[in-house]
């Protein structure tokens, strides 16, 4: 099996210029449609998401977020949405002879037409109200959590705790976290299987079993990992490092040696594709089959502390409560991570009865969001206001970024 990993340039660059955020980061709920009602849905099963190498595509795309962390750029990589319509297209499903039904349990045989239906229903809308809550996007607040954990990791300590990220979508911030550390267990939740599918495995993935190169401008970057039934010379970086991101988020030294040779125990190398002479070449970096052995190390361990999950927030913490082991953290988490996911006030119930359910006394939950939702019910200060008067928690606003329209990081904490 051959996977390519193709990096696009349009490179986000997380600033406190918000007019930066708007290059390819979805900026509001209510600036697209959102359809249907909530009532008379049922509530959809908690479903685990086994990660599976050879669930990916043959071919992924991606593009960087890059941040600021101590000073210097980093960055996480993360599927387009064009990336995932590529692969449905290529798949060469017959939409609309089979109506699979979209509330039942994803199958090999029905996954093909069942992920092209749901595409083709949500790609026009942000929101569909018991149906699909934006995960196929990378919303800014998002962003805006991973800036967070990335200037607060020496007051919020990340190593060997449980943690939860609630409406994952693209999974940043909980890539984060991963990356951070060895021992730290992170769990992932998405209200979609689909999204958990086609977005947020292959982004955890990605970023984690790979060492991506650093973006360097807006230089777009190939990545591919290919079979070759003879050995290559390598790059020996990737040896060196136990997981992807061991160099937090950097490139290997050499990475961009245009595809100089090095010692022979590496598994990487670098070359540049030919083109056009008024064409600039573009770098490639091979991992050949002499990684599979390292990378399957990688994988097993993420496999330990890393699980997926999809479904109704509220099924989330029985379905954990009947299959955690008998230990003494059960299935409560120290830290919870969300963003916009407070735009109405029935989402903010339900969040707020998960937080209960799942925060361990002493744990703490951010939240990422907009002050206010344009044309939805639901913001920072309704959500302020049921805390309030439920008096179990407290909040305070840890962080605030935007010009024009304001967004906090809130902390939630145990009373």
């Amino acid at each position: 099996m051959a996977f390519q990993f193709n990096f696009t340039p349009d490179i986000l660059d997380v600033s406190d210029d918000e007019s930066q955020m708007g290059m390819s980061v979805e900026h509001n709920h209510a600036d697209a449609p959102v359809k249907g009602t909530a009532a008379n849905i049922p509530e959809r099963p908690c479903q685990e998401f086994t990660l599976d190498l050879h669930r990916l595509p043959p071919a992924l795309h991606l593009d960087p977020i890059v941040f600021h962390d101590n000073d210097h750029a980093r960055a996480i990589y993360r599927r387009q949405l064009n990336d995932v319509k590529f692969q449905l297209a290529q798949e060469d499903t017959m939409l609309g002879e089979d109506q699979t039904d979209l509330h039942g349990p994803i199958t090999p045989a029905t996954a093909p037409v069942r992920y092209a239906q749901f595409l083709q229903q949500v790609e026009s809308t942000d929101l569909i109200s018991g149906e699909y809550e934006g995960g196929m996007k990378t919303w800014e607040c998002s962003i805006d959590l991973l800036r967070y954990l990335a200037q607060h990791r020496n007051t919020l300590p990340l190593e060997g705790k449980r943690i939860l990220e609630l409406g994952c979508g693209s999974g940043l911030p909980s890539i984060f976290c991963l990356q951070e550390t060895e021992r730290a267990e992170v769990h992932l939740q998405d209200y979609n299987f689909e999204v958990v599918e086609l977005i947020t495995q292959p982004n955890v993935l990605a970023n984690l079993l790979w060492s991506l190169p650093r973006p360097e401008g807006d230089s777009p970057v190939s990545v591919s990992l290919e079979t070759h039934p003879e050995p290559t010379e390598a790059i020996g970086e990737a040896e060196k490092a136990p997981m992807a991101n061991a160099d937090k988020g950097k490139a290997p030294a050499d990475a961009h040696d245009d595809g100089d040779e090095s010692d022979d125990d590496g598994e990487m190398e670098v070359e540049e594709e030919d083109s056009d002479d008024d064409e600039p070449r573009l770098p490639t970096i091979h991992v050949t089959d002499r990684d599979q052995p390292a990378l399957l190390a990688r994988f097993t361990a993420l496999t330990r502390r890393c699980r997926l999950f999809a479904g109704d927030w509220s099924k989330l913490a029985p379905y954990l409560a009947g299959s955690a082991p008998i230990e003494a953290s059960g299935h409560q988490y120290d830290l919870i991570l969300t963003s916009e996911t407070i735009y109405s006030q029935a989402s903010q119930l339900k969040l707020y009865a998960a937080i209960r359910a799942l925060l361990r006394p002493g744990g703490v939950a951010l939240i990422a969001a907009k002050s206010v939702y344009f044309g939805c019910d639901g913001n920072v200060h309704t959500f302020a206001r049921l805390v309030e008067e439920r008096g179990e928690f407290r909040l305070t606003t840890v962080a605030t970024y935007g010009s024009h329209l304001r967004r906090e990081v809130i902390r939630m904490e145990f009373l």
